[in-house]
């Protein structure tokens, strides 16, 4: 699952970020409503006691394709 946690990314370079990488493919107000509430999600996630991978008590966040910054969150060989 991809979502903006960490304080140096923001929902919006996340929506920005899919916007560029569908090369006009999606639509704007669909992305944001998919972008803004991840890191809500995400936590509500953790709250339901999904399990994240993690580097010690940080959550693991992979940089994976049209990405600025790194957002990917696995739970286990899995991703949301």
């Amino acid at each position: 699952m991809a979502a903006a946690i960490d304080p140096a990314d923001t929902p919006l370079s996340h929506w920005e970020d899919t916007l560029k990488a569908s090369a006009g493919l999606c639509e704007p107000e669909a992305v944001k409503l998919l972008t803004c509430p991840a890191p809500r999600a995400i936590e509500s996630l953790l709250e339901m006691g999904v399990t994240f991978d993690r580097h010690g008590q940080k959550l693991a966040q992979e940089l994976e394709a049209a990405h600025s910054h790194p957002r990917i969150l696995h739970s286990g060989e899995t991703t949301g």
